[in-house]
C-alpha cells in the first residue's frame, strides 16, 4: 500500500472470485496501532485494532483505489501512502 519504509498500515487485496474483493489489513506499529478495524467496518468487516478484515464489490483495481481513499480520509495524519 505504501513505498514508505515505515508503513503504518499494511493491506493484502486478493480476489475471491471474480468481482469479489477480500482485505486483509495490519497495523504496524505495536506499542500505538492505528484501528485498522475502523477502516474494515467500512468495507462491511470488522476484526481487531490491530488486524482486521473486509471485503468489497469489484475490481482488485477499483478496490485499490476506494481502500486508498477511504484511508486518507479515516486517517489524514498518517499522510500520503
Amino acid at each position: 500500500m505504501s513505498s514508505s519504509k515505515d508503513p503504518k498500515i499494511t493491506a493484502v487485496l486478493y480476489e475471491k472470485e471474480p468481482g469479489k474483493i477480500g482485505m486483509s489489513l495490519r497495523s504496524n506499529n505495536r506499542k500505538q496501532p492505528t484501528d485498522v478495524s475502523i477502516l474494515a467496518a467500512r468495507f462491511g468487516g470488522g476484526g481487531h485494532k490491530a488486524a482486521a478484515g473486509g471485503k468489497f464489490a469489484g475490481t482488485l483495481e477499483e478496490a485499490e483505489i476506494e481502500l486508498l481513499s477511504v484511508v486518507q480520509k479515516l486517517y489524514p495524519g498518517l499522510g500520503q501512502p
